[in-house]
């Protein structure tokens, strides 16, 4: 628990789940919602791809960016299911919009 990487990680998750939280409750959306188990599988995926490209390129993952990365991959796959989503829930953070296009380029 001392381990500087692993602090990092446990505010990165802490902001990612704090992030999931405030966006349900921005859709109106149960957070026992039957749907979201695929939803989140699906997401982390997307996630951990711009994840692991952002450490490839030397970019740090900041909890900030970490947690509107997954709300976007999030967002990104409920759009894909027909769930309507206004834009202004949608992360406008540059640096993660940038990194999930040159991920999937």
């Amino acid at each position: 628990g001392k381990d500087p990487s692993v602090q990092m990680l446990r505010i990165v998750f802490e902001s990612m789940e704090n992030a999931y939280r405030a966006f349900l409750k921005e859709l109106q959306l149960s957070p026992f919602d039957a749907r979201l188990r695929q939803w989140r599988e699906r997401a982390l995926v997307i996630f951990e791809r711009v994840w692991a490209y952002a450490a490839r390129k030397g970019s740090a993952m900041s909890e900030e960016n970490a947690a509107d990365l997954y709300i976007f991959a999030l967002s990104r796959v409920m759009v894909s299911e027909g769930i309507e989503i206004s834009e202004g829930l949608f992360p406008q953070n540059p640096d993660v919009l940038k990194l999930f296009q040159e991920a999937f380029k």
